[in-house]
């Protein structure tokens, strides 16, 4: 796991940049499901380079906070983005708040925001504790732990419903920054004067730390006339007015809040206000084009063909191993603790610490639940009976019709539907296929699809497939494979038992690379045997400990799945001629 920044030394370093940045705050959802979308729109929104994410916190002993650390803990770990973590004071004694923070610094997480907590949501909810206003909880973490937190504190641009006004929240925001508070978060407003003269008001109450202004970009009339109400927060006029004109069109009251937020964002920045953290409510589209507006970031243009990690240390990463492309997950927590990254590129099978696991992949069975999951997967797999209806769910998963395919966690990519149909077939044949990507020759960076690394170059890739087999279709791969010099192929057993065709002693194959102007030739996924020899252990396991406890003891399903498990191969194979290759047809037509 990181050791995490802490938030105050990266704010005063960003601000002293003059430069914007911005950060990001998350909730965690009611399900299981909607913590797995939001873990995929959080890895999308990596892209806009947050200084650091925070996630909320439930008051009084709720029990969305043991979520609540989970998803700390995964984008911390796993995301690598800093983590401020919502710690409320509301019902907790000081013998429940240590905890808390212990188990914060156990993972390694250095930064909170320390709030009172809303009012309890009905009589039943203990409302008694050692912390009655948030200045109780800044001065306890400050006595008991020192200089482990970077604290922040909540500040009110118009004043908090139950004070006297502005001027009463900024004396009692001055007395929690005196009490220890490293810097502020704002409560959302809709009008950059209100902010400025917030902090004009601050700077002379004597508050000199960061104040980062809290943006939340207008999604939808209804919702906005809620938060709006529920935060007794001012509405200019003309943005009233323009939403009552937009109220019936969903999509222009979307536009409209985009370009609002974006237009008192810059005015923000004119102000020399350059850090903006932003309530995202679990929304990705309309933060991402207000960051694209300010020119904070880009949701098109990918960097990289798969999702570059975020940590500091591992932003010189350029090249990956294609196996993990479909578990990124896994990847990641595999090569946590490599040696770093040595000219740029993805580590050193070599190493010792190649193939090492840390919490994020047991995590994942900790964050949902367990028994729902098992649950799902039964449905799809333990009425198969033969070895055909297990080719036919690994043709449904190719399609895009079967969930929670154990081999791959991201599901299936944009660029696969090209090439759909020949893998039902293949799969049909008795080909279980769990990663491929078509062959592509030249195409613009720029494409939709397949593009990547920018405007300026041309993106080239090998066909590639990945799959198991039997023993039967193996020797016949291996035998047209062998008399096919521009195919490669590396196969392995659960056991061992290896069989490779011409790969001419080469440890590593570049499969999917660019060309742009004024670089040299980029080459960031391949095909490596040491580390396809790890992958296989993985992609192994997860039959005995994912698929085959799926299925009731002695049933035939069982006894399939523990064969496939022990007598299938593993295959990996590339068709090296990206102009006039047609591995997808010439399997077809051997087997």
């Amino acid at each position: 796991m990181q050791e995490n920044n802490k938030i105050t030394d990266m704010l005063l370093k960003k601000l002293d940049t003059k430069k914007p940045f911005l950060s990001l705050e998350y909730f965690p959802p009611k399900t299981d499901t909607g913590t797995h979308n939001l873990f995929a729109r959080i890895e999308k929104m990596t892209r806009l380079n947050p200084l650091f994410a925070d996630v909320t916190w439930g008051a009084g002993g709720s029990n969305k906070n043991s979520s609540s650390l989970d998803i700390s803990e995964v984008i911390s770990d796993y995301f690598r983005i800093p983590v401020l973590q919502h710690v409320t004071g509301r019902g907790e004694t000081k013998e429940s708040m240590s905890k808390i923070l212990d188990k914060l610094i156990s993972l390694k997480i250095k930064n909170v925001l320390l709030l009172r907590g809303d009012a309890p949501s009905s009589t039943q909810d203990n409302d008694s504790g050692d912390f009655a206003y948030a200045i109780d909880l800044v001065r306890f973490v400050r006595e008991k732990y020192g200089d482990a937190f970077s604290i922040g504190v909540a500040g009110y641009p118009e004043g908090h419903f139950e004070s006297g006004g502005v001027s009463e929240c900024v004396q009692h925001l001055k007395r929690k920054v005196d009490a220890g508070a490293d810097f502020v978060l704002t409560q959302i407003f809709f009008d950059a004067n209100i902010f400025n003269q917030f902090i004009d008001r601050c700077r002379t109450a004597g508050i000199v730390c960061p104040i980062l202004p809290g943006i939340m970009p207008i999604h939808a009339y209804q919702r906005f006339l809620k938060i709006a109400k529920s935060c007794n927060l001012a509405v200019p006029n003309n943005v009233a007015e323009n939403l009552e004109k937009y109220k019936k069109n969903d999509a222009l009251v979307k536009e409209y809040g985009i370009n609002q937020c974006t237009e008192m964002c810059n005015r923000l920045i004119e102000s020399g206000n350059y850090g903006l953290h932003f309530y995202t409510l679990n929304l990705q589209t309309s933060v991402e084009a207000v960051a694209q507006n300010l020119g904070l970031g880009s949701e098109k243009d990918r960097a990289l063909p798969w999702s570059a990690c975020t940590s500091q240390v591992r932003k010189k990463e350029e090249v990956r191993p294609i196996f993990w492309s479909n578990n990124p997950q896994s990847y990641l927590a595999r090569t946590n603790d490599w040696d770093d990254f040595p000219n740029g590129r993805w580590g050193d099978s070599r190493s010792p610490t190649f193939g090492a696991m840390n919490r994020y992949y047991n995590l994942r069975g900790k964050t949902f639940n367990k028994a729902k999951k098992e649950e799902k997967r039964k449905e799809q797999w333990s009425n198969l009976k033969t070895e055909h209806d297990f080719f036919s769910l690994f043709g449904r998963f190719a399609a895009g019709e079967a969930e929670d395919f154990p081999w791959s966690t991201t599901g299936i990519h944009a660029e696969t539907i090209d090439i759909t149909p020949e893998l039902i077939e293949l799969n049909h044949k008795g080909l279980l296929t769990i990663n491929s990507q078509p062959q592509v020759n030249g195409l613009r960076s720029s494409d939709p699809i397949f593009g990547w690394g920018g405007q300026d170059g041309y993106v080239y890739q090998k066909a590639y497939l990945e799959f198991f087999c039997s023993a039967k279709h193996l020797k016949t791969i291996l035998s047209f494979a062998k008399n096919k010099k521009s195919v490669s192929l590396n196969a392995y057993s659960a056991s061992g038992l290896q069989f490779e065709a011409n790969n001419q002693e080469s440890r590593v194959n570049a499969i999917t690379w660019g060309v742009f102007y004024g670089k040299e030739i980029i080459q960031p996924t391949i095909v490596d045997k040491a580390s396809f020899k790890i992958w296989k252990n993985e992609a192994f396991e997860k039959w005995d400990q994912e698929i085959t406890p799926l299925f009731p003891e002695d049933s035939i399903g069982k006894a399939i799945s523990e064969k496939i498990a022990a007598e299938y191969f593993l295959v990996n194979i590339v068709e090296n001629d990206y102009v006039q290759g047609s591995l997808l047809q010439d399997l077809l037509e051997i087997l």
